[in-house]
């Protein structure tokens, strides 16, 4: 034990040393750590923020609301297995699915099809 503490004085004595002849080095390592420490936390907590918000804004439109439409929402290249489905229309949102979820809403769309 006494020679642990003895090689651990040692160590702490040469670190010291080693640090005040190399000033510069030393403090430039020093800072590229705490900048480095500093951005890893800002975007984590950017991230986060970013999540919060988007959750709020997805809020708006409630957890029980199905939109429905024609088309995909994404590009497709079989188009042509959608182009034939039926025109949607607002009477559709009055339905029950499987007794469990009820349609609020259609896309716009589909509304303002309904009406003509």
């Amino acid at each position: 034990m006494k020679r642990f503490l003895y090689e651990l004085g040692e160590s702490w004595k040469i670190a010291a040393a080693q640090m005040r002849s190399n000033l510069t080095r030393s403090t430039l390592t020093a800072l590229g750590v705490i900048i480095g420490i500093i951005a890893v936390t800002l975007m984590g907590t950017a991230v986060n923020g970013i999540s919060i918000g988007f959750d709020k804004s997805m809020a708006v439109l409630g957890d029980d609301v199905l939109y429905v439409t024609q088309w995909p929402w994404k590009p497709v290249d079989d188009w042509w297995n959608y182009r034939d489905r039926k025109k949607l229309k607002t009477e559709y949102a009055d339905c029950n699915i499987d007794n469990r979820l009820y349609i609020r809403a259609i896309l716009q769309r589909a509304r303002i099809a309904g009406r003509r």
